[in-house]
């Protein structure tokens, strides 16, 4: 058989697609001499678990109270990023950018940044597909094992579990939408950076502040991914804000001042860039991680604090009404009359109006 007949060998036609395709959407950002320092302080750790170990990087705030509680910041790295113990941290600003002296002054704050190195994905479906189903894709081994960590932190460190926040980009950005809907009663805001989710799923988020980002260039996972959970978000009476391309593809963009103002009643805040590329989402100037007003946004969030929705009136009334019991959610629906009944941390709203039962 002669060169020209022999079949294609398939490693090396999906090696070429990766180092060809992916790579140059997966670029690594490069760090200032202050960053590289504080990623210095990022102690390494390992969690044992049923299955195998996984390791992680902990950053602990330089100053502490021994009668005081702190947040805590979760966040899941993308592909790629798994190489060494020290790539998750160093890689991208997604952890780094939480630990800098401008943040720890005015948010001092634990992380924890786990690292995925065995086969597979923080959520076990092709990324090019955007959304998926949740019912028909089981939480994947290393998110159970992220879980297990936070878990084990939060029993053994001061923190606050009305303020623990959790973000991810690309591969990690996935992960975010999938913990957020598997444990909505766990985090206090997310930040989810050109991933996908599953838009039927949307109620389970519908109190959850979240800031998400994507670019309309995004040649690695469809900017349709978060257009379709943001869109249902919506849907469903979430308030949106969104900061650049808006949902008729107006790309105008807000000025600052009307973002900020935003930020005040928004608990859905959509930045969507364009002509941006993958990573541009999380990393260029003044976008993602690079946006003060993320961060601080971010730290604004508390889990038992209602967000953007303000009881008008006390009502008493003897009929039956949704309720919240250990703090879950057990009922949502509309009457004939479309009156919106949903509870939240205990509370009992009827549009918007709380009622005492």
């Amino acid at each position: 058989m002669s060169l020209l007949e022999k079949k294609p060998n398939l490693g090396i036609i999906i090696a070429l697609f990766f180092f060809l395709v992916l790579i140059p959407h997966i670029t690594i950002a490069q760090l200032s001499p202050e960053d590289s320092l504080i990623t210095e302080k990022f102690e390494l750790k390992n969690y044992q678990y049923v299955k195998g170990t996984m390791d992680y990087r902990f950053f602990t705030p330089e100053v502490t109270s021994p009668t005081e509680k702190y947040p805590l910041v979760l966040t899941l790295h993308g592909a790629g990023d798994d190489k060494t113990n020290w790539a998750q941290i160093r890689k991208q600003p997604l952890a780094y950018v939480w630990a800098r002296d401008s943040n720890q002054q005015k948010h001092p704050c634990f992380i924890v940044s786990p690292r995925k190195k065995f086969s597979g994905r923080w959520v076990n479906r092709h990324w090019k597909f955007g959304s998926y189903s949740l019912d028909s894709t089981p939480i994947s081994e290393g998110l159970k094992s992220v879980m297990e960590i936070l878990d084990f932190v939060v029993k053994n460190y001061p923190i606050d579990t009305n303020r623990i926040y959790l973000t991810g980009l690309s591969m990690g950005g996935f992960g975010t939408w999938d913990l957020a809907m598997r444990y909505p009663d766990k985090f206090a805001a997310i930040g989810a950076m050109a991933g996908s989710a599953d838009p039927t799923k949307a109620m389970l988020l519908k109190d959850l502040p979240i800031w998400t980002t994507h670019g309309t260039a995004d040649k690695a996972i469809p900017v349709k991914g978060s257009r379709d959970i943001v869109y249902a978000l919506e849907d469903i009476g979430k308030k949106t804000l969104y900061t650049h391309c808006n949902r008729s593809k107006d790309c105008t963009g807000l000025s600052d001042s009307a973002i900020v103002k935003g930020l005040d009643t928004a608990t859905l805040i959509y930045s969507e860039y364009d002509k941006a590329g993958h990573v541009a989402a999380w990393r260029d100037e003044g976008k993602g991680y690079d946006n003060p007003l993320f961060v601080g946004w971010m730290f604004k969030q508390q889990r038992n604090k209602l967000t953007g929705v303000k009881a008008k009136r006390l009502l008493k009334r003897k009929a039956s009404f949704p309720f919240v019991k250990n703090g879950k959610l057990l009922f949502y629906g509309m009457d004939k009359k479309s009156t919106n009944y949903y509870g939240v941390n205990g509370k009992i709203f009827v549009n918007e109006i709380e009622i005492n039962r």
